[in-house]
């Protein structure tokens, strides 16, 4: 069996045979004008109907967005919210756990089983001396409620063990440039410094968390740790960023959302209980 396609003409008859080519195009063209193709992002079109909602868009880079303000209100509320929501808690600590397990443990391959076992005691030692694993667990805990975690490679003289190396954790607040937020300085934002490709120079760690009760007194002291001695774990993903905000930044509303409707649930239930005896 065979198809014919028939063409038809702008007044939608059919064209005869006969018709010639420059009619044949010019009657195509008519027709194809008459539904142009419109190709176009709706997200990037602008309407009324969801003003409201892009109202809060930016085109900020990856440190002005993460700001110290934003920062800093971000992690008192995610704070606030795995302190008071149990699903919050218990998926923070089930993910720092499945991070971190037991803790890191050396296993030496070289062809002498005495010096790997050595090496492997004194490993676990050390580990044990410093808590390494408790130490590790809590910042993997921190990254996620806080978007970021700190600690400084020392040098504790107190440790009993022959290694003296030791790390020392502070929070986020308190690597933070001295008297306040720097502007107009390439290379320097709160609390980090960085050179002309990202990476990251040094850090300044005040000597007492500004929350703490010794903040007016050693608050206008600071110190400059180099980046070698910092580990400073937060996710990346933004290229040029340099510090972190809390995971579920995207979800703290609905933790606060779930907990009105529950309680609101409730009440519900007790009035009309109460009604009903009546």
């Amino acid at each position: 069996m065979t198809t014919v396609t028939t063409i038809l003409g702008a007044n939608g008859k059919p064209l005869r045979a006969t018709t010639p080519r420059a009619q044949l195009q010019s009657a195509f063209s008519q027709r194809s004008a008459r539904k142009p193709i419109e190709a176009r992002y709706d997200a990037a079109s602008s309407s009324t109907e969801f003003a409201n909602y892009w109202a809060a868009a930016d085109a900020l880079d990856a440190d002005s967005a993460n700001s110290k303000g934003v920062r800093v209100t971000l992690m008192k509320r995610s704070r606030y919210e795995t302190a008071n929501n149990g699903y919050v808690d218990g998926i923070i600590q089930t993910l720092a756990t499945d991070i971190i397990n037991v803790g890191p443990k050396l296993r030496l391959r070289t062809g002498n089983k005495n010096f790997n076992q050595a090496v492997e005691t004194v490993w676990a030692q050390w580990s044990k001396e410093i808590l390494l694993r408790r130490k590790l667990w809590c910042m993997a805990h921190a990254k996620i409620q806080d978007g970021e975690s700190f600690g400084i490679i020392k040098t504790n003289n107190k440790l009993r063990h022959k290694v003296k190396l030791d790390i020392m954790l502070v929070e986020p607040e308190q690597v933070s440039t001295l008297y306040g937020a720097i502007y107009n300085q390439p290379g320097h934002i709160d609390g980090i410094k960085f050179d002309e490709f990202g990476n990251v120079e040094s850090y300044e760690v005040l000597k007492a968390h500004p929350g703490s009760q010794f903040a007016g007194i050693l608050n206008y002291q600071s110190e400059d740790v180099p980046a070698r001695f910092m580990l400073h774990w937060f996710l990346l993903r933004r290229p040029g960023q340099h510090r972190g905000v809390p995971e579920f930044r995207s979800t703290l509303q609905v933790g606060a959302s779930s907990r009105r409707w529950r309680e609101a649930t409730v009440a519900a239930a007790e009035t009309a209980a109460d009604i009903s005896v009546w």
